[in-house]
């Protein structure tokens, strides 16, 4: 195993201690446990597009992919949403050695580490939870049916680049490169596979890890990308 994948996977299960504080505080309280930085913002946007869509949705139940995430992403869905009509997929592509035992009350949840299982799935939601900048040449991911053929794609405090992309190390406790890609080219993208960008929204550029000297190029965002009908 490369070293970049053996610290995602060992940051992965790291996670899952404040994962469980986080279900047994929402199994015992009446509203959901509070985060900290902008993750309370994050998550109350990944929680508004979800229930939204299934509010709309015309299958049995919402099909989600979260490319990229861990189990922590959803920890905190179960005070905020209904999640009882929810199918909820994980591509987690460095096997982390995750807990079986969640009350997420999910129709489903499951883990999938090998892409070529997703090629023949359809999700009627995909989100980029901070994960598109850890992937080379992204837009092969993007051209992928099960993400073109979701009713929306959401991208959540993700570094972009202003103008064009740039690789960069990045400063945190991963210190590996960041591949910050255009905004622009991003945009352009998906309106040409007719999705129109109908949400975004900038967190503070210091969150981003990025050197500081270059952070006048960069945008942290969320966007939020519906299918045209």
């Amino acid at each position: 195993m490369s070293e970049n994948k053996l610290f995602w996977k060992e940051y992965n299960e790291k996670l899952i201690i404040l994962e469980k504080e986080i279900l047994d505080f929402n199994n015992t309280n009446e509203f959901n446990f509070i985060e900290d930085s902008f993750y309370p913002h994050v998550r109350d946007l990944s929680a508004l597009v979800i229930t939204n869509l299934a509010n709309s949705n015309k299958h049995p139940y919402l099909r989600v992919l979260d490319y990229g995430s861990n189990t922590l992403s959803i920890a905190n869905l179960k005070n905020k949403i209904p999640t009882q009509e929810i199918e909820y997929v994980i591509y987690d592509p460095f096997n982390s050695n995750y807990s079986k035992n969640r009350d997420l009350d999910f129709i489903d949840y499951y883990f999938v580490s090998d892409n070529k299982e997703l090629d023949k799935q359809h999700f009627d939601l995909s989100i980029f939870g901070s994960s598109i900048q850890y992937i080379p040449e992204v837009f092969d991911i993007f051209g992928k049916s099960y993400i073109t053929n979701s009713s929306q794609i959401l991208f959540t405090h993700t570094p972009l680049c202003i103008d064009e992309e740039l690789i960069l190390k990045q400063h945190s406790s991963f210190t590996g490169n960041q591949k910050l890609y255009s905004y622009k080219e991003l945009k352009d993208f998906f309106q040409e596979k007719d999705f129109d960008l109908i949400f975004k929204s900038a967190l503070p550029t210091k969150y981003s890890a990025v050197e500081k000297k270059y952070l006048d190029k960069v945008v942290y965002i969320n966007l939020l990308f519906s299918k045209r009908v």
